[in-house]
Parts: C-alpha cells; sequence; structure tokens
C-alpha cells in the first residue's frame, strides 16, 4: 500500500482518502511532496508579502483544536449550539468543570467516559469559554463606561 501525507496537516492517509483536516485537494503522495518541496527551493523567490508582525495562525496545532471542535460539537448536538453561552453562574461551573477535567486527565483517565473524548480537549473547551465570560465583562464595562461619559457630557 502507498503512503500518503496530507501537505496541509501532515497526517498520514492512504492516498485515496482525504485527511482529517477536509482541504478539498487530495492528499498529496510523499514523493509528490518531495519534489514539491525541492521545486520550491530551487526556484527563485523574488516576490513580497507584508505580514510581519501579524497573527501567525501557521503555529497552531491543529489536531488539539479539531478534537476542541468535536468537543464543541458534542456539546450543540447534546444541547443546543452556543448553549454553554446561557448557562447560569458560568465562571464558576466552567471553572470546577475544567478542573473536574484536568483531575480526571492527571489521575490516567485521558478519554470522557461520556464523550470518549480528550479530558483535555473538554478542560480547553472550558478555558475558551471563561476567556469569552471575561472578554465579555469587559466590553460590558468599556461600554458602561463610555454610556457614562456621554451621558456627563450631556449634562
Amino acid at each position: 500500500m502507498s503512503v500518503s501525507f496530507c501537505q496541509y496537516c501532515g497526517e498520514r492517509v492512504p492516498p485515496w482518502q482525504l485527511c482529517k483536516c477536509h482541504h478539498l485537494n487530495r492528499c498529496a503522495p510523499v514523493e509528490n511532496v518531495r519534489a514539491r518541496v525541492k521545486f520550491t527551493e530551487e526556484k527563485e523567490m523574488d516576490g513580497e508579502k507584508h505580514d510581519q508582525g501579524k497573527a501567525r495562525w501557521d503555529l497552531l496545532p491543529w489536531g488539539p483544536v479539531r478534537q476542541i471542535v468535536a468537543v464543541l460539537t458534542f456539546g450543540a448536538k447534546k444541547y443546543a449550539p452556543h448553549n454553554w453561552q446561557k448557562v447560569d453562574n458560568p465562571r464558576e461551573r466552567y471553572f470546577a468543570a475544567l478542573h473536574r477535567h484536568l483531575v480526571a486527565w492527571r489521575e490516567g483517565e485521558l478519554l470522557d467516559p461520556e464523550t470518549k473524548l480528550p479530558h483535555l480537549a473538554h478542560a480547553a473547551c472550558c478555558v475558551l469559554f471563561l476567556m469569552w465570560f471575561d472578554d465579555r465583562k469587559e466590553k460590558a464595562k468599556a461600554f458602561k463606561a463610555k454610556l457614562e461619559a456621554m451621558q456627563e457630557g450631556g449634562k
């Protein structure tokens, strides 16, 4: 059987299948990737791209991100999309959930028994939720300060 690696995520897959990153292109056989890399190295590059100082999305590890998305998808099916935003007392509850998943992982349980997805992916979701609520709280404070300043200006 010939071996292929996705040219985008590097995942090893049979040449007739798509990798998990769901690109529209089929994964390139190893020899094609090597040929492409060699061609790129030999080709003189004279183009310009002013992307210094911009966010480096290419540094994000896509495998764990896929696991986080799988947890979010499970939650959307079980409850409803974006249901996590409507939970009462979210900071305390997601903080507690974060620690439950971390403790389970630390004690050697890699996968959540209900979802069969990694506890660390669940923990990462809890951290993202907490960050979202913090960001929302900061935006609300800024809006309130702006509103108060406008009201004082109108007196």
